[in-house]
């Protein structure tokens, strides 16, 4: 018998199953042993894994199970944890209850690879968002180390409400680096994130415009000085490179002519003949 063709053949019908949401055969594959199928399943677009197929994998898949396929014993609780976290960043919300009431421990684990950080990387609507991670941070957070990585990650998500939740759990103090934060949203054209660090946070716009613009940052302060026109569309425009540089040299001259006249001032009187000659002042 070729076995590297027999698991090839259970491969195809493991990815087959879950295309066409095929119940019979994920409940047929559940039962076999092929130490690779797990990874056949964490390679999966999970976007194609419905809430039936899901609930095979989080209610019938048991520890045996999972060992058939290439788990180590007693991983289910970790493996469930990890399907939920794929579940999510797939922009599932309807599964989350599934996950959710799976009597799974989200109070622990690092903050970089934590089930929350799903949902923020996903499509789902910002409110769809603060709502879930509020339901998990009910039960508890203070076990997750580096907590702060879950709001930066939020920052990068473009979730402002995720952002001010996760920022607030984890201490992250947001008036310290907001002037950072924006220039950062800017860059990566979030102008949802970048408005709510200025209206709700207090960063400095102009300083943030200016500072692009001097680094080159064409892009970026385009976008800060479109917002700057629709918070504040009285405002005098933040100066630009052009601008500052004709400002100095036209500072330097200033500078130059006062030290001038300052020098002449003080220049003693010539006296030729009777008469007497004092030196011309500069207007």
């Amino acid at each position: 018998m070729d076995f590297r063709r027999l698991s090839e053949w259970k491969h195809d019908q493991l990815r087959m199953a879950l295309e066409e949401n095929n119940i019979k055969e994920l409940e047929y594959l559940r039962k076999k042993k092929d130490s690779s199928l797990l990874s056949t399943l964490f390679h999966t677009d999970f976007a194609t894994i419905s809430l039936p197929m899901m609930d095979i994998f989080v209610n019938k898949f048991t520890d045996e199970n999972w060992e058939r396929w290439g788990a180590k014993p007693d991983m289910r609780n970790d493996l469930v944890g990890l399907l939920m976290g794929k579940s999510m960043q797939a922009g599932h919300a309807d599964q989350f209850d599934l996950f959710f009431n799976a009597g799974l421990d989200l109070n622990k684990g690092q903050g970089k690879s934590h089930v929350i950080n799903g949902i923020l990387l996903s499509k789902m609507p910002d409110e769809t968002k603060t709502d879930l991670v509020n339901r998990i941070a009910a039960r508890g957070l203070d076990k997750v180390s580096d907590r702060q990585e879950l709001a930066r990650t939020a920052h990068v998500a473009n979730a402002p409400a995720a952002f001010d939740l996760l920022a607030g759990l984890s201490g992250l103090d947001i008036h310290k680096d907001n002037e950072l934060l924006l220039r950062s949203s800017a860059r990566a054209g979030h102008e949802t994130m970048a408005e709510h660090l200025v209206v709700k946070h207090g960063a400095d716009l102009r300083l943030a415009i200016t500072t692009e613009k001097t680094l080159g940052n064409e892009k970026s302060a385009s976008l800060l000085d479109t917002l700057r026109l629709k918070l504040n569309p009285e405002e005098e425009a933040a100066p630009t490179i052009e601008s500052l540089s004709t400002e100095m040299r036209a500072l330097k001259a200033l500078v130059h002519e006062l030290t001038a006249e300052v020098r002449n001032r003080d220049l003693p009187e010539k006296t030729i003949g009777k008469s007497v000659v004092r030196r011309p002042t500069l207007p």
